[in-house]
């Protein structure tokens, strides 16, 4: 079982959980409550959303497993599949796994109206394969696809919940001008910052791994560029981050709490980040800097509780 679970990457699984339920009620839930209103999409209906997700995360987080039994054991990294777990198993979980997600994607999307929102589902099964297959070893589209692919979660979201509520609300939206579009643009706010952020850790991820991806052939970034150049990238990159988010608080989160928070909880781990960056030169200066990523994006998801609060004073 503990395998299983390993193979599964259940923590991200956790994260993925979280992160849908935590934007939903902390930010969305939030707004609707202020205004008085409800959401139309059930949550029964919002579980199945997640459900979906998780299944076909967990059928890519397989495949990704089955396709680096190599590149692990040169990168010294303990790979489940092929020593505790069957190749063809890992195979068939993946397809399981993919095919049971795209048709609770389906069965969601036709009941909500929009069958086409299931493409979504399929594309995203798709791409996992392809990414690990193939893409993941190409330059720079590997790290593209999987921020992509984080990114999604955000939008999703607003995906299922802002039409019903257009739908439902539509007379009070035009008497009242309520402008549920709100959630949407809170949910691409999220979603930016989860494409930025996934991205940056993605390219350090191939900086910590550059030794096996080597001998598998590939092209990632770090390969091409070398590492100086790319250390260089990350540090521009992760500069342009925090531009934005110095932005975002300016126009739009001009709040005393929210400066606090994006200070000392975004803004100087990034910071940090970057120092380790540039004095990084082993792997494991590499994968430390990679943890303060996910430590910071979940920072970032977490801002929502302090969002929740705001809202509740207006």
């Amino acid at each position: 079982m503990k395998n299983y679970l390993k193979l599964f990457r259940w923590q991200n699984l956790l994260m993925i959980i979280a992160t849908f339920y935590i934007l939903r009620y902390c930010i969305a839930g939030a707004i609707l409550k202020v205004n008085g209103y409800s959401f139309v999409f059930s949550d029964v209906d919002f579980a199945l959303l997640v459900l979906s997700v998780v299944l076909i995360a967990a059928g890519g987080y397989v495949i990704n497993y089955y396709f680096d039994t190599e590149a692990d054991q040169v990168n010294g990294r303990f790979n489940p599949v092929g020593s505790t777990i069957n190749a063809n198993t890992a195979v068939a979980l993946y397809l399981v796994l993919s095919v049971l997600g795209f048709l609770v994607g389906l069965y969601l999307s036709i009941k909500v109206g929009h069958a086409k929102f299931s493409l979504i589902y399929f594309i995203a099964a798709s791409l996992l394969w392809f990414y690990s297959a193939s893409f993941k070893k190409s330059f720079l589209l590997g790290n593209l696809i999987v921020a992509f692919l984080v990114s999604l979660i955000p939008l999703l979201i607003a995906i299922y919940d802002v039409p019903q509520l257009l739908v439902r609300y539509h007379q009070d939206a035009v008497m009242y001008g309520i402008n549920f579009n709100v959630i949407t643009l809170w949910m691409l706010g999220y979603s930016a910052f989860a494409f930025g952020f996934t991205l940056l850790r993605e390219i350090t991820k191939d900086l910590q791994d550059i030794e096996g991806d080597i001998s598998v052939g590939a092209n990632t970034l770090p390969i091409v560029l070398g590492q100086s150049a790319t250390k260089v990238l990350l540090i521009l990159l992760d500069l342009g981050l925090i531009a934005g988010l110095i932005w975002i608080f300016v126009k739009y989160l001009n709040h005393i709490w929210s400066l606090i928070y994006l200070s000392l909880f975004l803004i100087l781990p990034n910071l940090v980040f970057i120092f380790q960056i540039f004095r990084a030169k082993t792997v494991r200066h590499y994968k430390q800097a990679s943890d303060l990523l996910k430590i910071i994006m979940i920072l970032g998801i977490t801002y929502a509780f302090l969002a929740c609060y705001i809202f509740s004073k207006l």
